[in-house]
This record gives C-alpha cells, sequence and structure tokens, in this order.
C-alpha cells in the first residue's frame, strides 16, 4: 500500500495561487487540496471546514474562491474533505463518523504544522462552524471564523429534517432508512451520528479560542447573537459581522450559488488584522497524489489518483491490480454546477464500485466548474456550451495518449447527459453511452440556466395522475400551486407531443432522433433512464415519443424508469437502484466490447452488435 500510494505522477494546477491537491495518508486515506501563498507567508494557517450534504455542494466553488483569496493575502491554506465525505476514502454508513470528522480537521493542522506554520485559525460554514467549533474545544486554535453557525447540533438537524421534508415530493414512497437511520437530501446520517451531533454544540465549558468571528446569516434570523454573547461570558474576543452573501451561496442549486464576496473579504481582513509572523519559506512536504480508498464496502478497494486531463481537474479510479484494468474507460460529466463527485456524493459511490469490477473511471471537471478555474474568456458553470463537449473530447483524447486507453463510455446526470450525448455523438471512441434525466437536447447562448426550476416540473404522467387526489385540488385553492407556470409548461409539452406524434405518423423524425440513430447505427449501446415522475421523461417523448418508444426495438438501446426518485436521485434506495441499472449494462457492456476489434477514432464505423 506504501508503494501505490508513494507512485503518481505530478500534478499541475492552473489556480492563481500554488494549489495542490493530494491525500493526506493515514488509515482511511483524506483527501485536501493545498493553497500555498505566492509571496509573505504568514505564520498562521487556515483549515476551511465544509459545510455537509446538500449545503457542501453549494458552498464548493465558494470554498476555492476563499482559499485562493486567502492564499493570495499570505495565508497557508487547506481545504479537506472528511473521511466519508467528498474524494476522501470511507462512506458515511460505518461507525464512528462524527469522530471520524474531527480526526479529518486534526489531520489538516497537523499537516499545516508540518509545513512550518506556527498559529491555525479555522474557518466554517454551517455544520463546517459546527465542527469547528467542537473540534477547538479540545485543540487550541488562535481564531475562529464561523458563518452562520447553529446553535447546536440538534438544531441543525431539526434544519436539516425540515429541509428534507420540503424536498421529498414524489420520493415519499421511496424505502427509506433502518434502525434510526435518516436522509439528509441524498446523504445518509446513521442513528449513531445523529446521536453524536445532539450532543454538540458551538459553546462549552471553556472559551474555543481567544479571537472569534462570527458571521450571521442574512436568510433569516439566526443564533449568532445569543452565541456571541455566551463566547463572550467564556473570555473570548467575539467580533459579530453582517456582511451580506450566505443566502445567495446557499440556492437551491450550486449552478445558482454566488461566491459570498462581502463574507470573503471580512474574513481575510479579520484574520489580517491580527498581528501575524511571517516565515522565510514553508518547509517541502510529499504529496501523495494516489491513494488506496473504499467506500461502501472495505473488500472494495481500488486506486485513486488526481490526474491533470489536459488543465482540468480529474480523480482516475481504477483496479487496484494493472492486470484487472481491461474494461471500457467511463467518463462521468459534470452534474450541472456539481463538482466532480456529482450530485449526492453519487459519483464517488458509483466509481469506486465500477472500478472494483474492473473499470476504470474518470470523474473530472469542465472548465469553469469545481475545481477546474474557468479560462479562455468562459464563465465558471457554463454547463451546456459547446465548450463542454469539446472538453469531453480532451479528456478522452488524453486517457488515449497518456494512458493508452481507447474504448469509453460516457455518463452523466441532466447536463451530463447532455455533454455526454454530443460527445458520443462525435467520437466513435465512444462504446456505450449513459444518460440520466436529460432536461434538455438543445441548447443556445443565452438560454435561461434556471435548471433548477425545470428539475422541479414533474412529468406529465405525475401531473396526471396527481389530478385525480383530492389533496392536489386543496392545495390548489390554498394557492400552493404555481398555476401559471405549470399551465404554460404543459402547453409547452402538448405541443411538442402533438409535433413529435405527428412526425412520426409522417415518417419523418426531428435531429435528436436521427443523432439516437445514428449512434446506434454505429453499434453504439445507449441507456436512457428517466425518474418515474421527472420531467425528463417528456424531453424524451418530445424527441423520441412517450418513453423513447421509437427505439425500443432496438437490440443495444434500452429506457429504463426509476420510481420514487427525485430529479437527482437523492433517495438512498434510488441511488442503490441506479446503481444496480447502469452496473448491469455495463457489465453486458464490457462483454460485447471484448468481441470487437477496437476503434480509431478516425476509423469507419463497426456494425451493431447486440445485447
Amino acid at each position: 500500500m506504501a508503494a501505490l500510494l508513494g507512485a503518481s505522477a505530478s500534478y499541475q494546477s492552473t489556480a492563481i495561487t500554488a494549489a495542490m491537491p493530494y491525500w493526506i495518508e493515514r488509515r482511511s486515506p483524506v483527501f485536501a487540496y493545498y493553497h500555498g501563498p505566492t509571496s509573505r507567508v504568514r505564520d498562521l494557517g487556515i483549515v476551511l471546514c465544509k459545510p455537509f450534504g446538500y449545503e457542501m455542494l453549494c458552498a464548493h466553488r465558494a470554498y476555492r474562491h476563499l482559499a485562493e483569496k486567502l492564499a493570495v493575502a499570505g495565508f497557508p491554506t487547506l481545504r479537506l474533505d472528511y473521511e466519508g465525505t467528498g474524494d476522501s476514502s470511507g462512506d458515511l454508513e460505518a461507525p464512528g463518523r462524527f469522530a471520524a470528522w474531527l480526526d479529518s480537521i486534526r489531520e489538516g493542522v497537523a499537516d499545516l504544522e508540518r509545513r512550518g506554520v506556527r498559529r491555525i485559525a479555522l474557518v466554517g460554514v454551517r455544520f463546517g462552524a459546527l465542527l469547528a467549533a467542537e473540534f477547538a474545544k479540545k485543540h487550541p486554535v488562535d481564531a475562529l471564523v464561523l458563518v452562520a453557525p447553529p446553535a447546536s447540533g440538534r438544531a441543525y438537524l431539526r434544519e436539516l429534517r425540515a429541509f428534507q421534508a420540503m424536498r421529498a415530493g414524489t420520493a415519499d414512497g421511496a424505502p427509506k432508512p433502518s434502525n434510526g437511520d435518516e436522509e439528509a437530501v441524498g446523504f445518509l446520517l446513521t442513528r449513531e451520528t445523529t446521536n453524536s451531533l445532539e450532543k454538540s454544540t458551538v459553546c462549552g465549558d471553556a472559551r474555543p479560542a481567544p479571537r472569534i468571528l462570527i458571521v450571521a446569516r442574512d436568510d433569516m434570523k439566526g443564533p449568532e447573537g445569543k452565541i456571541a454573547a455566551q463566547l463572550t461570558s467564556l473570555g473570548a474576543n467575539v467580533t459579530v459581522s453582517h456582511a451580506p452573501g450566505y443566502a445567495a451561496m446557499m440556492q437551491e442549486d450550486p449552478v445558482k450559488s454566488l461566491v459570498p464576496t462581502a463574507i470573503w473579504s471580512e474574513i481575510e481582513q479579520y484574520l489580517s488584522s491580527a498581528p501575524t509572523g511571517t516565515i522565510s519559506e514553508l518547509l517541502p512536504r510529499s504529496q501523495q497524489f494516489s491513494a488506496i480508498v473504499h467506500s461502501d464496502a472495505p473488500e472494495r478497494e481500488v486506486l485513486e489518483e488526481i490526474v491533470d486531463v489536459d488543465g482540468m481537474f480529474g480523480i482516475l479510479c481504477s483496479p487496484v491490480e494493472a492486470s484487472r484494468r481491461t474494461a471500457p474507460t467511463i467518463l462521468l460529466h459534470n452534474v450541472g454546477a456539481n463538482h466532480h463527485i456529482g450530485c449526492n456524493r453519487l459519483y464517488v459511490d458509483l466509481a469506486r464500485r465500477w472500478a472494483s469490477l474492473g473499470f476504470s473511471v474518470l470523474r473530472f471537471d469542465l472548465v469553469g466548474i469545481g475545481d477546474t478555474p474557468a479560462r479562455g474568456g468562459r464563465p465558471e458553470n457554463e454547463v451546456y456550451a459547446g465548450a463542454c463537449v469539446i472538453d469531453s473530447r480532451r479528456a478522452m483524447n488524453w486517457l488515449a495518449s497518456a494512458r493508452g486507453l481507447q474504448r469509453f463510455v460516457l455518463g452523466g446526470i441532466c447536463s451530463g447527459a447532455y455533454v455526454s450525448y454530443y460527445a458520443a455523438l462525435e467520437d466513435p471512441r465512444v462504446w456505450a453511452v449513459m444518460m440520466m434525466n436529460p432536461l434538455t437536447f438543445h441548447w443556445h447562448e443565452g438560454d435561461s440556466l434556471d435548471v433548477s426550476l425545470r428539475a422541479t416540473l414533474k412529468s406529465t404522467h405525475f401531473y396526471r395522475n396527481a389530478a385525480l387526489e383530492w389533496e392536489t385540488w386543496r392545495r390548489l385553492a390554498r394557492g400552493q400551486v404555481n398555476l401559471g407556470v405549470l399551465a404554460k409548461n404543459m402547453a409547452t409539452r402538448v405541443f411538442a407531443r402533438v409535433s413529435e406524434s405527428t412526425a412520426q405518423w409522417m415518417g419523418t423524425e426531428n435531429d435528436v432522433a436521427r443523432g439516437f440513430r445514428q449512434l446506434l447505427d454505429r453499434g453504439t449501446r445507449v441507456t436512457l433512464v428517466c425518474g418515474e415522475d421527472d420531467g425528463s421523461r417528456d424531453v424524451v417523448a418530445e424527441h423520441l415519443g412517450p418513453d423513447a418508444n421509437r427505439l425500443r426495438r432496438r437490440s443495444n438501446f434500452r429506457f429504463e424508469i426509476v420510481p420514487h426518485t427525485d430529479h437527482t436521485f437523492s433517495p438512498r434506495a434510488a441511488q442503490r437502484d441506479l446503481s444496480e441499472r447502469l452496473t448491469t449494462f455495463l457489465l453486458r457492456t464490457d462483454r460485447a466490447s471484448r468481441r470487437v476489434p477496437p476503434r480509431d477514432s478516425g476509423g469507419p464505423p463497426p456494425s451493431a452488435w447486440r445485447w
């Protein structure tokens, strides 16, 4: 294991600071991203403590901006994924999660201290603030920055449960976790974890740090004043800020989340205001660019490597034994503006499962998304542009030149399905495509990016059934249904459905249907998966007929429906269902691909092959 951890190619970052991703070597490797100062080096190191679950997805890009800002100001800065979250090893079902998360912070602090920093400050948003304060009670730190901190773990859990109930929707029929476990919008909290959280508080019997900055939330009245009074009574020097930006960062969809520049500037000024020393130079640290990790089972250990994919951040997940790396290579495209772990960390779980079965899986960030900075005039969070399709082709070219890989499977949810479809059309090296819940097949510059609104609009199938329920009419009478938006959307769907039916009757087909037939005629295997009540079913019907009936007779095409789920497969049961369907598809694809010679990107397409 030690040999594998030490063996990897170097990684170059395109960020404005000396940024370096790596794993902190330990029993269960912790993924970290170090942002080193490029000029004056202060002796105060910063550890950024992430929020949990859905809030972590919304804040990821903002955290990268904060780390870069602090590094430019001279602070050695580290952002990390707690054990069982993000790109770190482990999962949320393992015992001892709360203790492991605190231990992850301890490892981050120790890593900065080994670089030569003399003092430590912790910065956390929401759950990250709670965890930072809990850590500081037992480990001395020089400063704490708490952004929108909950008063306690118990209060935080109440908010999570309310948000889960609000977002449940059509997933109400999905099986719930057993043994007292809970779901928090796609993420699991075991009973042991919730018990530990309920005992945690920001304040304790002693001050957690001599200097504390509290940034109040700007979307509702929070407990910041009460927390500040309690910490002041314990002897801490407390400053309360009302800088705006928290609500704009915590949007309902990461694609709409904004970087809270006012808050980040306030934090940088606060940390810079205290007298700080400097370090002539930081001590060199050997970086671990690969690690043996596991996700849902210890016996499923796989190798993960941090790779520079032609300037894009990526993690390549493969079987530990090189002799088993014979299956096609899978590329997972960003789900909207979610970074490379995917919604609900789904891409990490899928990648590690598939790698244990012999596949190599690349989860990476397109330009301007996640950990790949924007460049070349492209904006951040550009999720549907043609340049994203070019990025996918660049990733395949890199895998071919750097690793000698030539057989590819493209996959993605929502906008990731869009990119997968068009990238597959352009590249005959693609053997299979996995598209989940596509919300559009047509995108033009200037189109609305309100993906969250389109994702909340359910399928016609859902509304037809809902019209027969008394509760629907009660909600309508109370004004709880946006009838205008719904009517406009349904009229558009009816028109599209009539147009598609007319075209089918006349023996013509649209450009999307032609594209699918081109893929299938080339021999590419295609699986299209939609949530039972998701609006993507109407998108499919518009182009391919109801439930893709135009293509259902093709031997290398599959259309499948996952019940009781939302657009991003938040229910854990739906995630397992999707994983099983896709894994079955991939194993069949692997068996079939071994019977056909490799394709050349410029050569003629092979004849179609069957299931």
